[in-house]
């Protein structure tokens, strides 16, 4: 009686880790994006290496996504933008880092700023760089042309001080 009664706490056991849950990610040399909506998760699969873009088509018109994860084995590249159905940009928010262009680096799944949004196409790329908007919500309104005080330190190498010069930055958002 002892030895089935441990013979079936073995079982549990093992099929208790044979159950667990598994951080996915892709095989090497893949991308895979995953869009998460209220109820479920899109994932869309892209070439790593090369220039990629997806239109999600008539199918997804109604459904608004609220992030977006880069799987990519936790690399800085590429990156990935999200086209709205209004063909702009969706603005993301990770942490402190808001920006429209999006890569896993290892941290996790990027937020909508605005809210579920609805997505037109899907475009990764080795060239998209990080934009950091991070400055230009700090003092800009959320829409439209804004103009963003920055205060900039310009130091002159010929120069014993350092001068401080406020800067003008238009941004179309």
């Amino acid at each position: 009686m002892q030895f089935t009664s441990s013979v079936l706490v073995s079982l549990l056991a093992i099929t208790g880790s044979l159950a667990a849950p598994t951080k996915r990610t892709p095989d090497a040399g893949k991308l895979e994006v995953r869009l998460e909506a209220e109820t479920f998760f899109l994932h869309v699969p892209l070439s790593n290496y090369q220039a990629d873009q997806r239109f999600l088509g008539d199918r997804f018109t109604s459904v608004n996504f609220k992030s977006i994860e880069v799987l990519n084995g936790g690399l800085a590249t590429p990156r990935c933008k999200v086209i709205d159905q209004a063909q702009k940009e969706i603005i993301a928010k990770r942490g402190d880092n808001i920006d429209t262009s999006f890569s896993d680096a290892g941290k996790g799944k990027w937020t909508f700023k605005d809210g579920p949004t609805g997505v037109g196409a899907l475009k990764c790329d080795p060239a998209f760089t990080a934009n950091n908007l991070n400055v230009q919500f700090i003092a800009a309104p959320p829409a439209g042309d804004a103009k963003v005080a920055v205060n900039a330190a310009v130091v002159d190498p010929t120069a014993s001080s350092t001068t401080t010069a406020a800067a003008t930055a238009t941004s179309a958002l």
